[in-house]
């Protein structure tokens, strides 16, 4: 069978074309990729043009030329409001509008977290919807239907509107317990309770494609709802044993663990933790720290590449650690790095391996109050994604943590959404992950010395 999966990140979305070799592989073909880009409305509202992007979409299933399957794995937060009749209401605002920077009054952290597991985030979909009911109240009494990014094109694509729990999970509005809306939440916050409904678990199918769709791509592929919020989808292809945590880096990076239960204790609440529904009736207990944006912006901005960073690493030592959360971003890197290490002449050799030095501790940091939080043991990490790339972070981290640290190779949000639509059609079963994965994709170990 031939498998279609479109991943949206906010920097940049692509369409695969995947399927199972003879020898039990996955290979891949990128069909189209294009970055779309959050355009700013005259009055300075950052939102997202999904016309153009389902346009793309469109295109780039016809130019894929046949598929059996298909599914759309995307970015956190964002959503769009449906009237009656099925048609977009106001527009499709980015996770990154300042709107909900406005918000004159928020629930209680500590509240939310006690009935979600999750912790504040101002950029998630409860803060963005808070905001549009004290900006556009009448957007929300219009509103017959919310659905998320990905749960939308399903939408332009089936004509069926569906939740998938994944996504519905890391939105601050899930119980993780009773894998349900936290409808008490809801309407306590004052939201339309009729917009929450029944959440559909991954694998669920949509049904097949418009009539008119299908006619003008040239074939009619099953629409799978996949787990469509990028981190569950790139859990499913890294299968992790109890004493192994897990590592994604992109725009933002988590590192955390799957669990049966979710952690709502105090120690987790302390620490920054989240508990996100995931699939199979699990829950990723993760935290968010800072990473590759930060290494991005540092090479960028001092010129320096990737080998000169790994040289400082090595030659350097640790010439001072801070709180990589410290960076405020509002001046130079270089300048900030210097200030929170003491040392105003500190070179750009210095303050790189004390960005390293300090980005690896806050991952081992994250790690130790994890396993406190679960009271587990962890003697792994499986990274994937921008930090997956960086041997010489990854040295830094297995070295400070003393535990061993995998690499992954392979694009894992776009791999588990592949891997959800072979579970689905049968041709494989989730036992198989494991093997499916090994086959696939190149391991790079480091371990402490």
């Amino acid at each position: 069978m031939v498998y279609l999966a479109a991943d949206l990140s906010a920097s940049c979305w692509r369409l695969v074309k995947g399927h199972r070799t003879g020898d039990g592989r996955v290979l891949t073909e990128t069909v189209l990729q294009s970055s779309p880009g959050a355009v700013r409305r005259d009055d300075g509202t950052l939102l997202w043009d999904l016309e153009a992007l389902y346009g793309d979409i469109i295109k780039g299933m016809k130019a894929a030329g046949k598929a059996d399957s298909f599914s759309v794995t995307g970015w956190g937060s964002d959503f769009v409001l449906l009237d009656e009749n099925g048609s977009m209401l106001g527009d499709a605002v980015s996770y990154m509008d300042s709107r909900t920077e406005r918000l004159e009054s928020v629930p209680e952290s500590s509240y939310v977290f006690s009935r979600t597991g999750m912790q504040e985030r101002k950029s998630g979909t409860l803060y963005q919807l808070l905001a549009i009911r004290q900006e556009h109240p009448e957007l929300l009494e219009k509103a017959a239907y919310l659905l998320f990014i990905p749960d939308y094109i399903g939408y332009r694509l089936t004509g069926v509107i569906k939740h998938e729990y994944s996504y519905a999970a890391a939105t601050g509005l899930v119980d993780p317990e009773t894998h349900t809306w936290d409808y008490e939440l809801i309407r306590n916050l004052s939201l339309p309770v009729h917009l929450f409904t029944e959440l559909s678990d991954p694998g669920t199918s949509l049904g097949h494609l418009k009539r008119e769709i299908s006619e003008a791509i040239g074939y009619d592929p099953e629409v799978v709802l996949s787990p469509s919020e990028r981190s569950a989808a790139a859990l499913l292809a890294l299968p992790l044993p109890e004493d192994t945590l897990f590592l994604l880096s992109g725009k933002r990076s988590i590192i955390g663990c799957i669990s049966s239960s979710p952690a709502k204790g105090t120690d987790a609440f302390g620490s920054g933790i989240s508990s996100e529904g995931g699939t199979a009736g699990t829950v990723r207990v993760s935290a968010s720290i800072e990473g590759a944006a930060l290494l991005e912006k540092f090479m960028n901005e001092t010129g320096m590449p990737d080998d000169e960073m790994a040289a400082a690493v090595r030659q350097r030592g640790v010439p001072g650690t801070f709180d990589p959360s410290a960076l405020t971003g509002n001046g130079a890197i270089l300048e900030e790095i210097r200030a929170l290490i003491g040392k105003e002449g500190a070179d750009a050799g210095d303050a790189a391996a004390a960005l390293c030095s300090s980005l690896a501790l806050s991952v081992c940091g994250a790690a130790e109050a994890i396993g406190k939080a679960t009271g587990r043991s962890f003697g792994r990490i499986v990274a994937a994604g921008s930090l997956a790339s960086s041997g010489f972070m990854l040295d830094l981290v297995a070295m400070h943590s003393g535990m061993t640290v995998v690499s992954e190779s392979m694009d894992a949000p776009l791999m588990g959404n592949l891997m959800s639509q072979m579970i689905t059609s049968g041709e494989i079963s989730p036992g198989d992950r494991a093997e499916v994965v090994r086959k696939s994709s190149f391991m790079t170990s480091y371990r402490r010395i």
